[in-house]
């Protein structure tokens, strides 16, 4: 590899040994030849130094490998070096790159190229709808340079393609996407292959490992501190949840850790307190006062335990669900089998996430059961259909009624994410005798006007921070709008909010929406 410092001694030795120049140049400073000969010498070990990194050669000449034993199963994109098939500066020889470090500056690392930083791999075959964890490993804490090829993500004779079929491969029919996201907390790259009737799904997921938070620096991940669940919930604010957990005997195996909670903050009053007589009020100041010497033990904190631990399972998932593993409209079961927690993500324009349309406040709290999220308030559960929850009120039995005649109900108990406006019955007392009719008798373009009150995604309140138009399942218009801390929908109070099923959420109205094609029906 010093092939090139001689090439450029030799031409600069040319330039000042030729016959052409006068004698007296290289007189002028006498000590110029020896202090240019050592730079370039300088130059030289930099350049071959350079070269052999990129191209992973040792300082004897020998090509630097990694033992079979330590090479993964799953080869992503970043961890292999370039592909000559996918090379454009491969002519047959040893490559030389026009992009080489010529002055060894340190190549730019990305932040999960450093310590602490766990790699999970997965193989999904999505005919047999089987997902495999391929291998856990954890990122070396020397840093390794790399070459990112930007196509050949993984060696299909790693992933059980015999070697005697690679050459043919070429001539048979092959299709390969590769992708890669950035979160906060994880870098995840998607790899879907198509080959000769196999249809399979490769991802490779880098995030800190468990107790280890993103570095300032920016390289890797550090160590986070790490307290039990009853001290981090108290030093949070989250006292009354702290209460239940002590004395629900059902949260005792939870000391081993590998959990998720979703815990509501005190301090957030929501209607659920309200119908509970959980306001703070001016007669609970006095116990508010007893609140910091006792914090376990008071009144108000005992009404509301007394709420928490009748559904705090509800709360709780098994398994550790980071921030950046929350995606939008993924329904989690919880440790109440019967209860499961819908999470939505919106940019308005500031990034939100929710749990079941709680805001999630604080996350990635680590503690010695698992990891913490705090949200803003109590946090229904998911346990019915939307169907469901409108037949178990009879305050929706009109709405039920038309749903039903129309054939529409199958959209409110199949699998989805849709957002329902939901009429009460006093709604359709509010509308003409002659309107009333024809939508009970199903009459005129009922289907338009049921079609109206249905969006075909979740939309919670809180995503909801001035005014917002969306698109509804009549392919019209509703327009959402939050003004003094009051939400209405085309100018119609919305009466209760995010009320949550399984199949997404409802808004309860008091008037009828009508599109622009129901008006003159």
């Amino acid at each position: 590899m010093k092939l090139l410092s001689l090439l450029l001694l030799i031409g600069f030795s040319a330039v000042f040994c030729d016959d052409s120049y006068p004698r007296g140049v290289r007189n002028l400073h006498p000590r110029f030849w020896d202090q240019f000969s050592t730079s370039l010498d300088r130059l030289g070990d930099q350049i071959s130094s350079a070269v052999d990194s990129m191209f992973g050669t040792n300082e004897d000449g020998s090509v630097r490998t990694v033992p079979l034993s330590s090479r993964p199963l799953e080869t992503p994109m970043r961890d292999r070096p370039s592909s000559p098939a996918f090379n454009p500066f491969d002519i047959g020889g040893p490559v030389i790159s026009p992009f080489f470090n010529l002055f060894n500056i340190a190549k730019a690392r990305n932040w999960w190229d450093g310590e602490n930083v766990c790699i999970e791999r997965t193989e999904t075959d999505e005919l047999l709808n089987q997902t495999t964890n391929v291998v856990e490993t954890v990122q070396e804490s020397e840093f390794q340079p790399e070459i990112s090829t930007g196509s050949d993500v993984i060696d299909l004779d790693e992933s059980g393609e015999e070697i005697g079929e690679r050459e043919a491969r070429q001539f048979q029919s092959h299709l390969r996407m590769s992708s890669c996201q950035e979160t906060i907390s994880s870098y995840v790259c998607t790899t879907r292959v198509r080959s000769n009737g196999k249809r399979k799904t490769y991802k490779t997921k880098y995030s800190c490992c468990y107790g280890t938070v993103r570095n300032p620096s920016g390289i890797g991940c550090t160590p986070a501190e790490v307290r039990s669940l009853s001290e981090t919930l108290l030093s949070a604010g989250a006292r009354s949840f702290a209460a239940a957990i002590q004395s629900n005997t059902a949260t005792e195996r939870m000391g081993k850790g590998n959990y998720t909670f979703f815990v509501p903050l005190d301090e957030v009053k929501t209607p659920e307190f309200a119908e509970e007589n959980i306001v703070v009020v001016d007669e609970d100041a006095e116990l508010l006062k007893n609140a910091n010497q006792d914090p376990l033990e008071n009144e108000i904190i005992r009404k509301r335990r007394e709420i928490y631990s009748s559904h705090i399972l509800d709360h709780i998932i098994p398994g550790i669900y980071m921030s950046g593993d929350l995606k939008d409209e993924m329904l989690i079961e919880t440790e109440d089998s019967d209860a499961k927690i819908r999470i939505n993500e919106y940019r308005i324009p500031q990034y939100v996430q929710t749990a079941n349309c709680r805001r999630i406040m604080k996350s990635d709290q680590f503690t010695k059961e698992g990891v913490v999220h705090f949200i803003e308030g109590e946090m229904d559960p998911a346990s019915k259909t939307l169907a469901d929850i409108l037949k178990s009120d009879a305050r929706f039995s009109t709405f039920v009624k038309v749903m039903e005649d129309a054939g529409m109900t199958d959209t409110l108990e199949k699998p989805g994410q849709v957002t329902l406006f939901a009429p009460t019955n006093e709604a359709f007392e509010k509308l003409t005798a002659t309107e009333r009719e024809k939508i009970l008798s199903g009459k005129g373009c009922v289907d338009s006007i049921l079609k109206q009150h249905l969006l075909p995604n979740v939309i919670c309140s809180t995503a909801v921070q001035a005014r917002a138009r969306t698109r509804t399942n009549a392919m019209s218009h509703v327009l959402l709008e939050r003004k003094d801390n009051v939400l209405t929908v085309d100018g119609n109070p919305i009466l209760r909010a995010d009320v949550i099923g399984t199949n997404g959420i409802i808004h309860e109205i008091d008037s009828v929406l009508m599109p622009e094609t129901g008006m003159s029906f």
